[in-house]
């Protein structure tokens, strides 16, 4: 996918405006579809073509209207999921599991709707998954809309800010793009054991009381 992002860059004189917003429209809408398409690879493309003159507002335009459709399919497929006449946790124990997982994570957007879906594009790789689990928490529609755009625009305006600072080193700025995923894979691990041993200590504690 790198090699494939270069070659746009390497050939920028020949890239138009509008390919250019639908190039990074669609890079932008599949990483919410099929999350091994690195999405921040293409605003990472976008920011170097605007440091060589390309259109900010093609680049802008089209890694948020990319994510607001994205992010609006995953949260189709989660109102999808919470309808009652859905039998998938009847189709084995990993499913039984699976929709168990779904009704934790709908209870906490229950109670930090906001604080999720602002986090969100801020996080590597699990993005689509705060989109599903909004939908199956019945989330109203609007504050997916408004709080998932406000994180897209916040972290793409940041992301192609440090474009410009890098100008047309894209080694540069992707070497910044994996140091950061590092660090917020980090946090997340140390968050996630913290979670397991307070809840493994309240559980020894209770075991321990009954």
């Amino acid at each position: 996918m790198e090699e494939f992002v270069r070659a746009i860059i390497n050939q920028s004189e020949k890239v138009s405006d509008a390919l250019l917003f639908f190039a990074m429209l669609a890079g932008s809408a599949l990483e919410y579809v099929f999350p091994p398409v690195p999405g921040d690879l293409w605003t990472a493309g976008g920011a170097i073509l605007i440091a060589r003159g390309k259109s900010f507002w093609a680049v802008f335009f089209g890694v948020n209207l990319g994510s607001l459709l994205g992010f609006l399919i995953d949260y189709r497929f989660g109102v999808w999921l919470a309808d009652p006449n859905r039998r998938f946790r009847h189709w084995g124990p990993r499913w039984e599991r699976f929709g168990r997982g779904i009704d934790r994570i709908a209870r906490g957007f229950e109670r930090h709707t906001a604080f999720y879906l602002i986090i969100n594009r801020f996080l590597p790789s699990v993005r689509a998954l705060f989109f599903v689990a909004a939908g199956f928490a019945r989330v109203p529609l609007w504050k997916v809309i408004a709080y998932g755009l406000a994180s897209a625009v916040v972290w793409n305006l940041l992301f192609i800010g440090a474009g410009y600072l890098v100008g047309r080193n894209i080694d540069r700025l992707l070497a910044w793009l994996r140091t950061y995923n590092v660090v917020a894979w980090s946090v997340l691990g140390a968050v996630a054991i913290t979670v397991l041993v307070r809840f493994l200590m309240k559980r020894s504690k209770n075991a321990g009381v009954g």
